[in-house]
Order: C-alpha cells, then sequence, then structure tokens
C-alpha cells in the first residue's frame, strides 16, 4: 500500500520534490525525497506524505528526517512509522 503513497505523491509533487523507498519492514518505511532547496519548505513536502497516506487509510508519523552528505543540500532520508 505504501508504493501506492509514494506513487501517487510522485504524481502531484514532481518535478518540484520527488521520493522514493529506499527501505520497508513491517511497522515502518524508509523514504528518499529530493526537495527544490533546503529552506523551500522541507517539512512540508515531508508531511505532504503523511497527507497521502491518510488518504489510503494508513497513519503514520516520522520518525527521523536525516539530510544526505552530498552535493547539493537537498535530498533526505525519511524515516516513518506506520500506525495501526
Amino acid at each position: 500500500m505504501i508504493e501506492k503513497v509514494i506513487e501517487e505523491y510522485n504524481r502531484y509533487r514532481v518535478p518540484e520534490a520527488e521520493a522514493k523507498i529506499i527501505g520497508k519492514e513491517e511497522n515502518e518505511v524508509k523514504i528518499w525525497i529530493k526537495v527544490p532547496c533546503r529552506t523551500c519548505g522541507l517539512y512540508d513536502y515531508v508531511e505532504d506524505i503523511l497527507y497521502f497516506m491518510e488518504e489510503f487509510g494508513l497513519k503514520g508519523r516520522i520518525v527521523e528526517t536525516k539530510e544526505m552528505e552530498n552535493e547539493t543540500g537537498n535530498e533526505f532520508i525519511v524515516r516513518i512509522k506506520i500506525k495501526d
């Protein structure tokens, strides 16, 4: 189900933001997300994933947002705990 969430997210957010699932466990998902810039509402783009989850009947909370070490400064790894 989370795959459909990310697919829908990208449908509405690309090219401004893009997300990919890079890891998945039973109750947690790791998502790579690229945003236009660090100061362009990073958390808005990240929190949008939670809103898309709700549309698919899933609830979640962000447990970690970590900046990737690269030159762009606009790529992040987000860990989301999926609630029952």
